[in-house]
């Protein structure tokens, strides 16, 4: 994640352009409390987040939660504006992994 940031403030034409036509929204970490005691692939109730996308749990899992209601904003926006969003839609959900 550092390196993709690192990447698109840079210098480059590419990261200029990309800067110039997209919002980039970006979630450093979703699983911080696990990862502060060692679980690196389950939250402090112990879920594997990645597995919980589908139908999360408010009390379980609120960093699921968290995120898919951003994404829910993004595209009410889109919905509730009057513009052409063809070209403005949610391009990308990009999952990374360390």
């Amino acid at each position: 994640m550092q390196g993709f940031i690192k990447g698109l403030l840079g210098n480059s034409f590419q990261a200029q352009e990309l800067r110039k036509r997209c919002i980039f929204k970006i979630v450093p970490m979703v699983n911080v409390d696990g990862v502060i005691v060692g679980n690196y692939r389950t939250s402090m109730s112990g879920n594997d987040l990645n597995r919980k996308y589908h139908n999360p749990d408010d009390k379980l899992h609120p960093e699921v939660c968290a995120i898919k209601e951003l994404v829910a904003q993004i595209l009410k926006k889109e919905d509730d504006e009057t513009q052409n969003w063809e070209d403005d839609e949610i391009f990308a959900f990009i999952d990374m992994h360390g």
